[in-house]
């Protein structure tokens, strides 16, 4: 932490520092500022001084001449010269200023061509001079050091010579005599009219300023230290609490480690018990992405009589062929080994049933096969072995049972898929939170909470799929609600990722009967009504499920907006082997397997109209599939029980 710490110091350091130094920068800008608008004040008054001297004093003086009280060669400085006049004020301001321990403020009209020779310019400012004449500058300012005190040197321009002006400066013939007396005939003449006799220079003491703006400097140094301190002081007050909090949080991920790893084993068990589940399955199950077999079950394998998949890889490939349909798309036509085609469909165009042959030793052997998609790329093949069957229902019937298994098993695949990618990215990003020092309690907390959420739900769902799967024995007693929200449960994982509407209007019935096969009879109907959803695009695609109770029968109506079933194949849906769809998707015995199931195990019976209905202020027209179910007494049903057990 010290070492953490020590960076975000030096950060400090440098970060004070560069303010100090801005502060200084600026509180140097401030002084010459202050200080220039100080000498123009001082000079506004100055040049007061002279205005006054010429417009007023030297009127009277004139005056007094005019009316010969004076002479007109008179001549005094002390009257007469507004410069010598100014000049004497600021001698008698700056000795008061010394009295008061202050330094005095220099003013000086420099002239390369002055009357008073402690006016003579000096190279810099008859420098100066030249460029205020061509007006190239308008004033200057500069800080030097003299006499090892800060000074101001200011100047700027005087007035241009007036034709007043040259009754003193023009020929020394026609100035008061008294004048050339006094500085000859020499300096101060022969001027020109327009031009600028001497540029008015103020050399001002800055250390008054610098003194004052030092003092509030002082003061802003000293509040951004402290701030600077105390927020240096938060910081590693924080940094502490953070440190405190890594270790607690070390430990608690040792622990949770721990707990992870245990629970990754438990997950490991449940994978186990899933392949077991597979293994031990009669079917051949195969995963392929049409070029190689991944994976299958043992079935498969003792089935062509090899030991495992990688025995198989050595000796056999696996190839998909396409054929044309006459709308151009691309349907499966032939899945082959080496070409030999050990599995081949039967699938001529005007057939509806999904059967296989399998040549084993010259021997044919019938298959029922159901494909679907894993993802874009992965096929899983069920192959139900039906070659001794002689009872047309039950093989129906199974048939209907194993198309599904493909679905189901793709469910598994799908629903586990995204769980064990959570966990995986939680656990992941836990880890590299804790190496960046930025996993957090409540970040930790949220991972872990997600994590075993993922596991509960890989546990719920293989007590769902294992419980469909396993076969009613006896008929009993169910909720409706329960068993409508088993089925929605069930629904193929890719219709979920759909926005279906599904309302729901379940008035609680109890329905006396194989709940299982309930179940798989809803589950053909909501399929078929997402399926033709999604094959007509439908933008709002609504399902309706409502349970009612109508004299001594339960009713369950599932409903959908999918425009309807046309009226020339509306009493074909229930035949066996009728389906409108492709030979690939579809096996036609679905709903002829829903209506056996209904009819002859639970005294029931399937209808289906087509119907309208409301939504959102909008009419929609589709199928309407109503399973009416017999309610028996209940002491008929205790009794059906008991003599099953």
């Amino acid at each position: 932490m010290f070492k953490k710490f020590s960076y975000i110091f030096v950060v400090f350091a440098i970060f004070f520092f560069v303010l100090i130094y801005f502060f200084y920068q600026k509180s140097n800008d401030v002084i010459i500022k202050n200080s220039e608008k100080s000498i123009e004040e001082l000079l506004l008054n100055y040049n007061s001084i002279r205005d006054y001297v010429s417009s007023y004093q030297k009127e009277e003086v004139y005056k007094l001449q005019d009316n010969g009280i004076l002479s007109h060669d008179y001549f005094s400085p002390v009257l007469l010269s507004s410069t010598f006049s100014a000049k004497m004020v600021n001698n008698i301001y700056n000795k008061k200023r010394l009295e008061k321990g202050l330094d005095p403020i220099e003013i000086k009209f420099a002239s390369t061509h002055p009357r008073n020779p402690a006016n003579l310019a000096t190279p810099l400012e008859a420098k100066l001079l030249k460029q205020f004449n061509n007006n190239e500058i308008t004033k200057y300012s500069k800080k030097i050091i003299k006499d090892g005190k800060p000074y101001l040197v200011y100047a700027v321009a005087t007035k241009r010579t007036t034709p007043t002006c040259m009754k003193c400066h023009s020929d020394p013939k026609n100035a008061p005599q008294g004048l050339v007396a006094m500085y000859g005939n020499k300096n101060g003449f022969w001027e020109k009219q327009g031009d600028m006799r001497a540029v008015l220079m103020t050399t001002y003491p800055l250390s008054e300023e610098i003194e004052s703006v030092n003092k509030t400097l002082y003061w802003t140094y000293l509040a951004t230290f402290l701030v600077f301190g105390i927020l240096l002081l938060i910081v590693y007050k924080f940094m502490q609490k953070i440190e405190i909090k890594n270790l607690k949080l070390e430990a608690l991920n040792n622990s949770l480690d721990k707990v992870v790893q245990k629970r990754i084993a438990e997950l490991n068990i449940e994978k186990n018990h899933l392949k077991h589940i597979l293994d031990t399955n009669p079917n051949m199950i195969i995963v392929t992405n049409g070029i190689v077999i991944e994976s299958a079950n043992k079935s498969f394998f003792k089935f062509f009589g090899y030991e495992n998949i990688e025995e198989f890889k050595k000796m056999h490939k696996c190839i998909c062929e396409y054929f044309e349909t006459i709308d151009g798309k691309k349907v499966e036509k032939n899945f082959t080994i080496d070409g030999l085609n050990w599995i081949n469909y039967i699938m001529g165009r005007n057939e509806s049933v999904h059967t296989i042959e399998l040549f084993k030793e010259k021997k044919k052997y019938y298959f029922n096969l159901s494909s679907v998609y894993l993802n874009e790329e992965i096929l899983l093949l069920t192959l139900q072995d039906i070659t001794s069957s002689k009872d047309k229902e039950r093989v129906i019937i199974q048939q209907s049972k194993m198309a599904s298994m493909g679905e189901m098993l793709a469910n598994i695949a799908h629903q586990w898929r995204q769980p064990l990618s959570l966990i995986s990215t939680l656990s992941t990003g836990v880890t590299m939170q804790k190496e960046y020092g930025i996993l957090t309690d409540e970040k930790l907390l949220e991972a872990m909470d997600k994590i075993n959420a993922s596991t509960q739900f890989l546990s719920g769902t293989i007590e769902d799929f294992t419980n469909f799967f396993q076969a009613d024995k006896h008929q009993k007693y169910f909720k409706s609600s329960e068993m409508i929200k088993r089925s929605l449960k069930l629904l193929n994982a890719s219709f979920r990722n759909q926005p279906f509407i599904i309302q729901q209007e379940i008035l609680e019935n109890d329905i006396y009967g194989f709940e299982g096969e309930l179940v798989q009879v809803i589950l053909n109907i909501l399929n078929n009504a997402c399926e033709i959803l999604i094959e007509k695009e439908i933008v709002v695609k609504i399902i309706k499920i409502k349970v009612y109770k109508k004299e001594d029968s339960v009713f369950i109506s599932i409903q959908d907006n999918g425009g309807g079933i046309p009226a020339d194949i509306k009493d074909k849906v229930f035949e066996p082997y009728f389906t409108t769809k492709h030979k690939s998707q579809g096996t036609g015995i679905g709903l002829y397997t829903s209506y056996e199931l209904i009819h002859l195990h639970m005294d029931g019976n399937i209808i289906v109209d087509n119907e309208q209905f409301s939504y959102g202020n909008k009419e929609y027209i589709g199928a309407n599939f109503k399973i009416i179910i017999p309610q028996k007494p209940v002491l008929l049903q205790e009794n059906k029980v008991d003599n099953g057990k």
